[in-house]
């Protein structure tokens, strides 16, 4: 984490794009989005007309993570959440 807060600029300045690939199965969720939203933050300050890619990787196997439909959507809304900004 303190990678990214010292390196931010470096990091996002000038950049085009942000592909982030989030695992929808993973048991450290938050902590996985939470890593997200401080890319995309990093992404708004350095290059705020960068474009924003999610692939949501096991996406396949929910079902068999016991996921119920209610929990699938809060992830996807939370994903939302932390993702729209950077493309306002």
């Amino acid at each position: 984490d303190s990678y990214l807060s010292n390196q931010a600029k470096s990091l996002f300045a000038n950049t085009d794009a942000l592909i982030y690939v989030l695992d929808l199965t993973s048991v450290n969720f938050d902590r996985d989005l939470n890593y997200f939203e401080k890319c995309v933050g990093g992404l708004r300050v350095h290059s705020p007309e960068a474009s924003v890619t999610i692939l949501l990787h096991k996406s396949d196997l929910l079902a068999a993570n016991a996921l119920k439909p209610q929990q699938v959507r809060l992830r996807e809304m939370e994903i939302k959440r932390c993702a729209l900004p950077s493309l306002a």
